[in-house]
C-alpha cells in the first residue's frame, strides 16, 4: 500500500523572514533527495512563488476559484523539478475568500498530493482566520522565524492563535538567516520557553539556516538557490532539514 503524502504549510507570524523562498528552497532539496513535491502557492491574493521561480504560469488559483477548473489543471512543473499550483496575485476575490472556499481548497489539495510524496502550502504571513484555518488543515506547519524580536513575537501569536482552531497543527519551527547556528538556537529557545511557559506547548526545531548572500542572489536572478549555489551554507542547511523530514516520514510510514 503507498504510503500517504507528507503535507506540510510553511508559515511565519511577519513577513520578510524567508517563508516563500524556504517553500522553494525545501521543495528542490525533497525532489533532489527522490521524492515527488507539489506546492501551493496559498499566499492568497498575493502571490509570488512564480516570481522567484522566474516562471509565468498559464493558470492560477482564480480559474480554480470559480469551480470550472480542477486544481490538477493548473499545475505546472518548474524548472527545479517540482509542480507548483500558482496562487492568484492581486485578487481581491482571492484575498477576501471565505472560510468554506479554504477548506475546498485545502480538500482538493490532499486529493491532488495523493500522486506525491510530499505537499507544501506556501501560507500568506500574519496572523489572519485565512492564514490560521490552512495551517490547521494541513495538519502540520513549519513556523519560520528569525532572531529579530518582531519576529519572535509575532511566530508566538501565530501559535497562540492556532491553539483556538478545532483541530491545531503540529509545529516544528525553522529559523531562518541566522548569524551562526549557536544563534538561531538561541532565537528558537526564546519562542519555545514562551510557549511552554504560556502556551504549555512543547516547539521542536526542525533546523537552523545561516544567513548567506547567495540567498539574496539567486532571488534576485529569480533562481532556486540549490539551482544558483547548491554549495552555499544556506543551501546544505536547507538540505539537512528536508533529510529530517524524510526520516520523519518514513518512520510514520514503517
Amino acid at each position: 500500500m503507498t504510503a500517504p503524502p507528507q503535507i506540510l504549510a510553511v508559515a511565519s507570524g511577519k513577513g520578510g523572514v524567508g517563508k516563500t523562498w524556504l517553500a522553494i528552497t525545501l521543495a528542490q532539496a525533497l525532489t533532489e533527495a527522490g521524492d515527488r513535491v507539489v506546492v501551493l502557492d496559498g499566499d492568497i491574493g498575493l502571490a509570488n512563488i512564480d516570481i522567484q521561480l522566474g516562471i509565468a504560469p498559464k493558470h492560477d488559483l482564480a480559474e480554480w476559484a470559480t469551480g470550472k477548473t480542477a486544481l490538477a489543471d493548473i499545475v505546472e512543473r518548474t524548472p527545479a523539478g517540482f509542480d507548483v499550483a500558482p496562487g492568484a496575485s492581486g485578487s481581491i476575490a482571492m484575498s477576501a475568500m471565505p472560510g468554506a472556499e479554504i477548506a475546498r481548497l485545502v480538500g482538493d489539495f490532499h486529493g491532488l498530493a495523493a500522486h506525491y510524496d510530499v505537499g507544501l502550502i506556501d501560507i500568506a504571513a500574519g496572523v489572519e482566520p485565512a492564514q490560521l484555518r490552512l495551517a490547521g488543515a494541513a495538519g502540520r506547519c513549519i513556523l519560520v522565524i528569525t532572531s529579530d524580536p518582531t519576529s519572535l513575537t509575532d511566530g508566538y501569536a501565530f501559535v497562540k492563535m492556532a491553539q483556538r482552531l478545532k483541530r491545531p497543527p503540529a509545529f516544528q519551527v525553522v529559523v531562518n538567516m541566522a548569524d551562526t547556528p549557536a544563534s538561531g538556537e538561541r532565537a528558537y529557545l526564546s519562542l519555545a520557553k514562551a510557549a511552554k511557559g504560556f502556551l504549555k506547548l512543547d516547539l521542536p526545531l526542525l533546523g537552523v539556516i545561516r544567513r548567506d548572500p547567495a540567498v539574496a542572489a539567486a532571488i534576485r536572478r529569480q533562481t532556486p538557490l540549490l539551482t544558483h549555489a547548491p554549495g552555499a551554507p544556506a543551501a546544505l542547511d536547507v538540505i539537512k532539514i528536508a533529510k529530517a523530514l524524510q526520516r520523519g516520514g518514513a518512520a510514520r510510514a514503517a
